[in-house]
């Protein structure tokens, strides 16, 4: 999908920190309720599906059933913002974890990647013909396979191009509100306090909440990087 071998890597990179990052916090001994280490699942099966997005090889996975997988987790995280705003009405305490807007842009983020993986196996449905084949590859209406080889890129038109665009506005827009997360927490944590420990009288002890703090924002991070990781795909189709 992406045709600057730079950029598949680095975006290979990125996400293969955020699977491990998501894997760690879903497997994490730490109390975490079963919605947060489910959620953090899901996003390392959406790290390691949108990094295979971006190869040529990743044309030749089936794209339905990774398609129907990403739409049910959409759903699942809908539900879970719909109760989690039921129980705020009625003044049940939270879930431990991120508040119900965060499941609200998770179920936009799944959703996008449902849609992306049916756009694109849309375009592949036929095969090239003539002189086509050399140049550009033209498949299902809204979209265009274009460029040989390992430099292959995908090109929407139509009415695919401007659900990209608005997606791509979106997830820009979510990327950015995560990644500011992180340094607002940043200033607001208090600075580390020297108390007692096994290794010494004096040595820094990592206070539970501060603990907190940078693991939400290690979340918000790698949630800001997947957001932006999905524009960069959906611009790379424009």
């Amino acid at each position: 999908m992406i045709a600057a071998h730079g950029l598949r890597w680095v975006l290979t990179t990125m996400l293969a920190v955020v699977t491990v990052v998501s894997l760690m916090r879903a497997l994490r001994p730490d109390g975490l309720p079963a919605t947060e280490r489910a959620a953090h699942a899901l996003h390392a099966v959406m790290g390691v599906a949108m990094a295979v997005m971006a190869w040529p090889a990743g044309m030749d996975v089936p794209a339905t059933p990774q398609a129907v997988f990403f739409a049910l987790a959409a759903s699942w995280f809908a539900a879970v913002a719909v109760r989690r705003a039921r129980g705020s009405r009625r003044g049940r305490p939270a879930d431990a974890g991120h508040p119900g807007t965060h499941a609200v842009l998770h179920s936009v983020m799944m959703g996008g990647m449902a849609w992306m993986l049916l756009a694109m196996s849309d375009g592949m449905g036929s095969a090239p013909s003539g002189a086509e084949g050399s140049g550009s590859m033209h498949g299902m209406p809204g979209m265009a396979m274009s460029g040989p080889g390992g430099g292959m890129s995908v090109r929407l038109h139509g009415p695919s191009f401007g659900v990209a665009v608005v997606l791509l506005a979106v997830f820009v827009a979510m990327g950015l509100w995560w990644l500011s997360l992180p340094l607002g927490s940043a200033r607001l944590t208090p600075a580390l306090q020297e108390l007692p420990s096994a290794a010494g009288p004096s040595a820094p002890v990592r206070r539970p909440q501060e603990t907190a703090v940078l693991l939400r924002a290690a979340d918000a991070g790698c949630h800001g990087a997947m957001a932006l990781g999905m524009a960069v795909m959906l611009l790379a189709a424009l």
